[in-house]
């Protein structure tokens, strides 16, 4: 049996058309099936149970001249169960916080411009909108948030239980303006789970605390300047009002550089080419705090985006080994394990970078023993290369464009999968393998060990009973 959850179905489409599961230990493909259309997303809408018969659902996501097609399959089998074809052009799709009535699966969202804003739900039914409703649980969105965009729009699903129709109304309620001479060439949110964490703050060498400011709507919008240069912004996406902002004369993205970000507990890190002399890839690490003042934080129950206070920011630059076509951060079930920034390097490479290596708290002066308490290093600009930190080892993994990760049932370990032309699977340890036996632990010395035990036991009793008896006549 899989007991430590290292046996996964990977489903991927393609842009081909092409839906695939393959096996994350073998890599041998369980099945494909051919949508005729650009898979532009795939979702786990449902996944397998212990206690029902139930097949998991595999949800692509597609785009044809009339609208939206989204194909629901067995993740197991790759059977087809259902094909639909929606009559609308959609900005962005996520998962809903419901399930269907009727299939048990989670609800998708799609984020529709035209002719009105809406946010349109599938399964494409009214009863799976008023499952929505009755979550009663807020739903925002964006829109404009496309390349070349000037303004982004904040909308609001309005829930209720008068529903007739398989979609909710939406009304605006903020706009970000991007600053004249700006247009925005990327996007990036949390990715599923990512802002969870288990330690709500750092603790110090003095033994205080900077507590993390972990918001899940926390976005990262790249712009790109007529003047030269990129912006970065970081906004809450709820209330849209802006938490940070940076600006990077000089720097430059496009087809050949372009801008990588990803999002991972209270940190945004993000990648660009600077040129000059020396030119290089830099990789900014923004980590934002409750406060600057340690010990200090909102000590509210219950909080919203509406009312948040704004974050203290630390911020720091590392040149990257070589130019990364993807970022990502590994995963965990409880969130405790430290966390390995992933970057897949165009040369093929699979590189895992401890954590605390792109630390922006890294001090410019040799550590004091505070700092040193605290586990920070000596700051330098140079990120290193080590072979022992690739995880793609000898292999070259061809064309990645996209790094993710999952947990597994060991805390201490992450399944990570890196794909684009090629597939590659394997997992790693940040912190160690510290909930299992190393292979070279004997288990013949423990069983030898544990038989010697109770046989002295056995041995040993009667031994105990018959000093007793006689201390007592005595």
């Amino acid at each position: 049996g899989d007991h430590f959850g290292f046996r996964r179905l990977a489903v991927f489409g393609s842009t081909t058309g092409v839906v695939a599961a393959v096996g994350s230990q073998d890599g041998a493909h369980a099945w494909a099936h051919y949508l005729k259309t650009r898979v532009e997303r795939v979702f786990i809408t449902r996944g397998s149970q212990a206690l029902s018969n139930a097949a998991p659902i595999a949800v692509a996501v597609g785009r044809t001249r009339n609208g939206t097609v989204v194909t629901a399959l067995d993740a197991l089998t790759g059977r087809v169960m259902s094909e639909d074809t929606l009559p609308f052009a959609y900005t962005r799709v996520f998962e809903l916080p419901a399930a269907d009535p009727e299939s048990g699966q989670r609800l998708l969202g799609f984020a529709v411009a035209k002719p009105t804003p809406r946010l349109a739900v599938w399964p494409a039914t009214v009863e799976a909108a008023r499952a929505l409703g009755a979550a009663n649980v807020p739903l925002y969105f964006e829109l404009g948030d496309g390349a070349a965009s000037s303004a982004v729009q904040g909308f609001r699903a309005e829930l209720g239980d008068d529903v007739t129709e398989p979609w909710l109304a939406a009304q605006p309620v903020w706009t970000f303006d991007l600053p004249a001479g700006e247009t925005l060439i990327s996007t990036t949110r949390y990715e599923d789970g990512a802002y969870h964490t288990a330690l709500q703050g750092r603790v110090l060498g003095d033994r205080s605390v900077l507590y993390k400011y972990i918001n899940p709507h926390v976005g990262a919008l790249a712009t790109q300047r007529t003047d030269g240069g990129i912006g970065v912004y970081l906004v809450d996406r709820v209330s849209g009002r802006l938490l940070h902002a940076a600006e990077h004369a000089g720097a430059v993205v496009n087809s050949v550089h372009p801008f990588l970000a990803t999002l991972s507990e209270n940190r945004v890190i993000y990648q660009f080419w600077q040129p000059g002399a020396p030119a290089g890839y830099v990789t900014a690490v923004v980590e934002l705090f409750e406060s600057d003042l340690p010990d200090t934080r909102d000590e509210r129950t219950e909080v919203s985006s509406l009312d948040l206070r704004l974050p203290s920011v630390v911020a720091a630059a590392f040149v990257a080994p070589e130019a990364a076509t993807a970022l990502g951060t590994t995963r965990t079930g409880s969130s405790i394990t430290t966390r390995d920034v992933l970057f897949a390097l165009a040369s093929g490479k699979v590189l895992a970078l401890p954590d605390a290596m792109l630390d922006p708290r890294r001090p410019l002066h040799a550590p004091t023993k505070d700092e040193q308490a605290e586990g920070l290093v000596a700051y330098t600009a140079p990120l290193p290369l080590d072979p022992r930190r690739v995880l793609s080892h000898s292999h070259a993994v061809a064309g990645i464009a996209h790094v993710r990760s999952a947990p597994t049932h060991l805390e201490s370990t992450s399944l990570v999968a890196v794909f684009g032309l090629d597939v590659f699977f394997t997992r790693t340890s940040p912190s160690g393998t510290f909930d299992q036996l190393s292979p070279s632990f004997s288990k013949a010395n423990l069983v030898i060990t544990s038989l010697a035990l109770v046989a002295g036991c056995l041995l040993g009793a009667p031994m105990v009973r018959r000093k007793l008896t006689n201390r007592a006549w005595a």
